[in-house]
């Protein structure tokens, strides 16, 4: 779902760029990275993994897919950003392929990421609509869930590791 959503946004940057609005651009990308990857997908992949290692299981890195999300994530932001800010852009990209042999020389020499993107989505995913459907559920239950848990104070309890109040 996380790749449909990156999808989305990357057509909507490159909209933008089309018509030369670097304010509607910025906002895009601060909207995309503070709302669907901060507030959704980091949340989400944490608690996943929390409760993988509750049950039992090993801290490894993990292989169900996380990992390489992120650095589709990673790449299509630094990708969007370069024209705006390169040198910030220019200074991640050089620590995200620190050691490659198979690192571009700048991150001006990045494919743009639509075209990535579009090939490791599952077409047959992307055509289905339901699949939108249950990503703004989530979004939905997962924000009234955050609402609960705010009035009733748990998790400023949780986040103080006191359980005992919880």
């Amino acid at each position: 779902m996380m790749m449909i959503k990156l999808l989305e946004f990357s057509k909507e940057v490159t909209a933008a760029y089309d018509k030369f609005d670097l304010k509607e651009v910025y906002e895009k990308i601060l909207e995309f990275m503070v709302r669907e990857v901060s507030d959704f997908y980091l949340d989400f992949t944490k608690y996943r993994r929390r409760r993988i290692l509750h049950q039992g299981g090993q801290e490894k890195t993990p292989n169900d897919g996380t990992l390489d999300v992120l650095h589709n994530i990673l790449n299509a932001i630094l990708v969007t950003g370069a024209p705006i800010v390169p040198f910030t852009s220019q200074e991640a990209f050089d620590h995200l392929y620190a050691g490659s042999s198979t690192k571009p020389r700048t991150v001006f020499h990045l494919p743009w990421h639509t075209d990535e993107i579009l090939a490791r989505v599952d077409t047959d995913v992307l055509s289905r609509f339901e699949v939108r459907d249950q990503y703004k559920i989530l979004r939905e239950l997962r924000e009234r869930l955050r609402d609960q848990f705010e009035d009733k104070g748990i998790l400023d309890a949780v986040s103080k590791r006191n359980y005992q109040n919880t």
